[in-house]
């Protein structure tokens, strides 16, 4: 459960309050600095600690109460900004002290704050007691730019991707096909597909393509519309009007004339294959469609003669090729000589998976090679246990706090939904997550986004979808293996939102 992601934001709201000048009674600076101090220790542990959710899940009452209390107290004075005498004298508001009965009724809920606080720290000390590590800043390591190279999922995977090509550009299958790519672990499908659906060659071939992800919250409505609305030669025109057999006679119509291909990503059931395939119009000039899907199942009601492409493992040189990569190392570099002791070790722990490869190599490229073999030592899984998980709990658990908010504020939008930067930006700056250490003075608080996205990106946390002609990322999403994660995490630990 992220729980200790409204515990760093209320810990924020707090710092920012004590730096008020305006709060100039000392009993209530003192408990203010007392709730600082107690939070950062509650914080070290949370990041530590992965276990205990029944414990977390008690502390969430406190954080809100917490964060009610001080937004109660600080929201009515910031709405007098723009009205009375703070305007008429355009005085700055820290001038201004904050009314002596707000002040009062302020100091006694957060002494009762305090004392549940040093409850919980005591709890905690029974709980525990080895001494946790403070966590890293942002920028910490290795100072890497964004991974400009699209294609480092094909690492490894160059033989699938041929003959992926291959079956699309096939000339003696001008019928409609159906290529489904099945593995019951996530091996890097998605990626695969999305790589080749965007090469140049794929573009000029197909004059149609389309890309859904079948999201289980879809209807059937909103799975034609997405559908549509990529069709560049479709004139729409109140379609959300239409009912979805109208819909379904429109898309049947459009694909009859030309040759197209569309993606129909993680279907997970055979009855949600029947309802897309309908109007999936065969015209014989050689359509193609794309299914990936977990299920073997699946692919023989898809395509009974046409065999799927089944994604292995990677090999050891790939995986270790495919790590080399995200760490910022070259193959043939003698540079490598402090880190191939631990070769063995790292393919181990990975079991050719791609999505763990990535991930454990985000982590360690933030840190020196002299402190990877703890790190490695944290990725070791139990039988029966999944070894993807680990990396996920371990990515997530040496992110640095300030990055976990913005993290998990990407599963407030659709899987799979490429969200611009530029709103991101907004959005981050809004919540309040973005922070400016004294230190840089330098640092405009508008340019922080720009560097918690590249750390994300570096530690292979957010993918860029699609960049600027410039090179900078224009849009991203988190990669559907952590959303599926995350999700569930994010909504009863209410990090954003309360029911």
């Amino acid at each position: 459960m992220v729980v200790d992601v409204p515990v760093s934001i209320l810990l924020e709201k707090l710092q920012k309050l004590l730096d008020e000048e305006r709060l100039a009674f000392p009993g209530l600076r003192n408990r203010v600095t007392n709730a600082i101090n107690e939070f950062s220790k509650i914080l070290i542990f949370l990041e530590a600690d992965t276990s205990n959710n029944d414990f977390k899940s008690k502390l969430l009452h406190t954080i809100y109460s917490a964060k009610d209390t001080t937004e109660s107290f600080v929201l009515p004075t910031a709405q007098r900004r723009q009205k009375g005498i703070y305007r008429i004298l355009r005085t700055p508001l820290k001038l201004f002290p904050f009314p002596s009965w707000r002040l009062l009724q302020f100091s006694c809920e957060m002494k009762k704050f305090v004392n549940r606080l040093k409850d919980v720290s005591d709890e905690i000390s029974k709980m525990t007691l080895q001494p946790i590590a403070q966590v890293s800043a942002v920028g910490g390591g290795h100072n890497q730019l964004y991974d400009q190279e699209q294609n480092f999922v094909l690492v490894g995977r160059e033989d699938d991707e041929k003959e992926l090509v291959a079956r699309l550009f096939d000339e003696n299958e001008n019928s409609l096909r159906v290529i489904s790519l099945v593995s019951e672990e996530p091996l890097g499908k998605t990626a695969l597909v999305r790589n080749v659906y965007n090469r140049l060659d794929i573009r000029q071939h197909f004059q149609c393509r389309a890309w859904l992800h079948v999201h289980k919250d879809f209807t059937y409505k909103d799975m034609l519309l997405i559908i549509l609305k990529q069709i560049p030669i479709c004139v729409l025109k109140d379609v959300e009007l239409m009912s979805e057999k109208e819909l379904c006679a429109m898309l049947f119509k459009i694909l009859m004339e030309v040759r197209f291909l569309i993606v129909l990503d993680d279907v997970c059931t055979i009855d949600v294959w029947l309802m897309l395939a309908y109007p999936f119009a065969d015209a014989a000039n050689g359509s193609r469609v794309i299914l990936t899907t977990h299920s073997s199942n699946i692919q023989l009601h898809a395509d009974p003669w046409s065999f799927p492409l089944n994604l292995m493992p990677l090999t050891d040189d790939g995986s270790w090729s495919l790590f080399l990569k995200k760490v910022g190392r070259s193959e043939n570099s003698s540079d490598n000589t402090d880190i191939n002791s631990f070769r063995e070790r790292i393919l181990r722990v990975c079991h050719g998976l791609p999505s763990a490869i990535v991930l454990l190599g985000g982590v360690l490229s933030r840190m020196e090679s002299s402190e990877w073999s703890e790190v490695i030592n944290l990725a070791h899984f139990d039988a029966g246990q999944s070894p993807l998980l680990k990396f996920v709990a371990l990515s997530y658990q040496k992110l640095p706090s300030v990055l976990k908010p913005c993290f998990l504020y990407l599963v407030l939008f659709p899987k799979g939904y490429e969200i611009p930067t530029r709103r991101l930006f907004r959005l981050w700056l809004a919540e309040g997550f973005v922070q400016v250490s004294p230190n840089d003075s330098d640092v405009h608080k508008e340019d922080m986004p720009k560097k918690y996205l590249e750390e994300l990106v570096c530690r292979n946390m957010i993918e860029i979808a699609r960049q600027k002609s410039d090179g900078t990322p224009k849009t991203c999403r988190i990669p559907c293996y952590l959303y599926d994660v995350f999700l569930p995490k994010a909504g009863p630990a209410q990090t954003f939102w309360r029911p």
